[in-house]
């Protein structure tokens, strides 16, 4: 799929399952339109933020309010 939300969604058209952010699957699990398989059986899995080799002040913005949104908004490891 090509975003994560595009995941999300076609686990809700039941093409399948999937290991998804708890952020973005919260409300469905809530009103049950998704199920836990395995309850209680987090997978906490490291993220990576890649950029370009090509250095540019904007990019270089971009990357630190991700950052910073990432921190404020996941566990932190």
């Amino acid at each position: 799929m090509p975003s994560s939300q595009a995941f999300a969604t076609a686990a809700l058209a039941g093409m399948g399952w999937g290991l998804h952010p708890q952020a973005l699957i919260a409300p469905y699990l809530a009103d049950g339109a998704l199920v836990e398989l395995l309850p209680d059986s987090a997978l906490d899995v490291p993220l990576y933020w890649h950029t370009a080799r090509a250095s540019s002040g904007l990019l270089e913005q971009l990357s630190q309010a991700i950052e910073a949104a990432a921190h404020a908004a996941l566990l932190a490891a």
